[in-house]
């Protein structure tokens, strides 16, 4: 007769972990499970309260590498913080980058598919959050308390430029698809603008604008110059030539308000003259030393 082996109870305080195994085929053709044998877990900075025999890298690569990359780029960057387009200095020739893997890491998060060990070895990670979304959110607000509260503005102007393009975004979309908590938070703190949509919009992409190019400022603005605002093309070089236009007095165009006018004239370099081209015009010393077309 067989002796059973007595079974130890679990702990029910102790949670549930899911076991993974292969099968391994025998003489008889009868397949048995044995568990598959423990990967290491890459040493993450600060401590991680994932253990590594419960990661199996021969049975998951893929998790082993990805842990490995995340914990390269907080080596590197001092957080888990990882744009969907960040790359990691492990990161393989035409590999998705290590931020949109994240991201589908997040996603079987949420859908309760991502196996308890890996959610617990991300979470050890500094900075790591399941909801990178959430935390630009609280990023955007703690920008407009800041500025509002704290600096008593009454204006948008002055805000980072990230979030001047996001409240901007959002206040024109009415605040729609955002949480009602930050809802109900923006509009205690921001002020109803007093200028036109029109004028909010241009600022608004004069600002991303500018962020894109560093190095200029708006006296570098041309006619044809343009830049992305809700997702669409904007002719901000034709938009300020309309703005100076109506404060010249063109009788086919509505005049400018002083609120207007004071907002325009806070971006970096803007004047009301149309500059003709990024290069200086010549001096009339230099013009006369120039060889006549005719000659």
């Amino acid at each position: 007769m067989t002796a059973t082996r007595a079974r130890t109870p679990r702990d029910p305080a102790q949670p549930r972990v899911a076991t993974t195994g292969r099968t391994v085929t025998g003489r008889g053709g009868s397949g048995r499970s044995r568990p598959a044998v423990p990967g290491q877990v890459p040493s993450v900075p600060g401590g991680s309260t994932a253990d590594a025999s419960e990661f199996d890298a021969t049975v998951d690569p893929q998790t082993a590498a990805l842990l490995a990359q995340l914990a390269d780029w907080v080596a590197e960057h001092g957080s888990a913080e990882v744009p969907q387009s960040g790359r990691s200095r492990l990161d393989p020739p035409g590999e998705r980058p290590l931020g949109k893997r994240l991201y589908y890491a997040r996603s079987k998060y949420a859908r309760g598919t991502l196996p308890a060990p890996v959610a617990r070895a991300l979470e050890g990670f500094p900075g790591w959050t399941w909801t990178p979304y959430r935390a630009t959110l609280d990023r955007h607000l703690a920008a407009l308390v800041v500025h509002f509260r704290v600096q008593g503005r009454t204006t948008r102007l002055g805000l980072p430029a990230d979030t001047y393009a996001w409240l901007n975004s959002a206040s024109h979309r009415g605040y729609t698809g955002l949480p009602p908590d930050v809802v109900e938070q923006l509009r205690a703190l921001v002020p109803e603008p007093v200028r036109g949509q029109g004028t909010a919009r241009f600022l608004a992409a004069a600002q991303t604008w500018l962020g894109e190019h560093p190095d200029l400022t708006m006296a570098d603005l041309r006619t044809r110059d343009t830049t992305m605002l809700g997702g669409q093309v904007y002719a901000l070089g034709a938009a300020a030539r309309t703005y100076r236009s109506r404060a010249a007095g063109d009788p086919n165009r509505a005049s400018l308000s002083k609120a207007e006018r004071a907002d325009l004239e806070r971006l970096p370099g803007w004047t009301w003259i149309p500059p003709r081209s990024r290069r200086s015009a010549p001096s009339a010393d230099t013009r006369a030393q120039l060889p006549s077309r005719h000659t």
